[in-house]
């Protein structure tokens, strides 16, 4: 009786470690050819999510999570294409670090997350 798959249980691997948010950013700050002010642009972005949502790894960022930073980062007096570029260089980091090969699960689930991201009047300025 039960089920059948419970037997197999002890051949799962446990879940790889989580990078932490800094981890992914130092990652894409050490990128090939890539400018000290790209990288402190990195680092300032994943600080400012950071504050808002108080995530300390990839494995937290959720859709909810996701949803109170845009929530709290639409507050302000951005424009909308700095908040775009705060979105794209959420994002760009998590896919490099997807590249990289940096826990693909939680970098896609991240991404994923993170696609619902959107600024609507972003390019009319």
């Amino acid at each position: 009786t039960g089920i059948a798959s419970i037997a197999h249980i002890h051949e799962l691997e446990p879940p790889k470690e989580s990078p932490t948010i800094r981890q992914i950013a130092d990652l894409y700050a050490s990128k090939p050819q890539l400018s000290a002010e790209e990288a402190q642009r990195c680092r300032r972005y994943w600080k400012k999510f950071v504050r808002i949502t108080g995530v300390r790894t990839v494995r937290e960022i959720t859709h909810s999570v996701v949803e109170n930073y845009e929530q709290q980062i639409t507050k302000g007096e951005w424009a909308p294409k700095t908040l775009k570029h705060h979105y794209s260089g959420l994002r760009t980091t998590l896919a490099y670090a997807l590249k990289r090969g940096r826990n693909p699960e939680d970098c896609r689930r991240a991404l994923d997350a993170l696609s619902m991201l959107q600024v609507p009047d972003a390019n009319s300025f």
